[in-house]
């Protein structure tokens, strides 16, 4: 059995589907309760750190285990979790649902794992539909979602990186005004730190073109 403890309140359990928390005799959840949970959160949560890999490529999870008395259908159709073995999909790609899931042993899920990871990323996303980049200098391939993506994170970098640089023009203005003007204001004015503002207004930093 799971050593699982819920710091919810018995209104909000009842709120995301649980009309009855299933707990074992010492106030822990049991197994099954912690995999429904576990795989409710990845579906239907945003904030949840699995949701990419999960709702956020659109794994869904049945109505019948969702809302009131979800945790009770599913429990019905899946029974408690045997010791040593955990949620699965069948098809890492359907939902979650009394057809698709099982109760698998840790080498049956590394199975299942590594078939599904042939076909994708890293990131879990389908080669055959993204298609494939071959980098020329390592003659490795990447996933082309993978490699714009970067590519988007790398300008988006160089973007910050100009707009916080100080001109010659900027540098004046600090030097100009820098006893009159309060730091916090120029701070928002070029976007910089107030140390950046300090070495600029001093002559101890170097800045674009000064």
């Amino acid at each position: 059995m799971a050593h699982f403890k819920s710091t919810l309140p018995a209104e909000e359990l009842a709120g995301r589907g649980v009309s009855y928390p299933h707990r074992n005799p010492d106030g822990t959840f049991t197994g099954a309760y912690v995999s429904w949970h576990g795989a409710v959160q990845r579906c239907t949560d945003p904030g949840s750190k699995a949701w990419p890999y999960y709702g956020g490529r659109g794994i869904t999870m049945t109505p019948r285990w969702l809302g009131p008395g979800g945790f009770g259908n599913f429990l019905a159709d899946m029974g408690e979790r045997p010791k040593g073995r955990s949620l699965d999909r069948k098809n890492n790609d359907g939902p979650y649902s009394p057809e698709n899931c099982r109760w698998a042993t840790r080498s049956q899920q590394q199975q299942n794992k590594s078939s599904w990871r042939k076909d994708r990323c890293g990131k879990g996303h389908l080669l055959a539909e993204v298609g494939v980049y071959v980098n020329r200098s390592t003659g490795g391939h990447q996933c082309r979602r993978c490699n714009l993506d970067s590519a988007k994170a790398r300008d988006a970098k160089k973007d910050r990186q100009r707009r916080y640089r100080l001109t010659a023009g900027d540098v004046a203005w600090i030097r100009a005004d820098y006893e009159t003007v309060k730091q916090k204001d120029m701070v928002l004015k070029f976007g910089v730190s107030k140390l950046t503002i300090r070495k600029a207004a001093l002559g101890e930093g170097r800045f674009e073109n000064v």
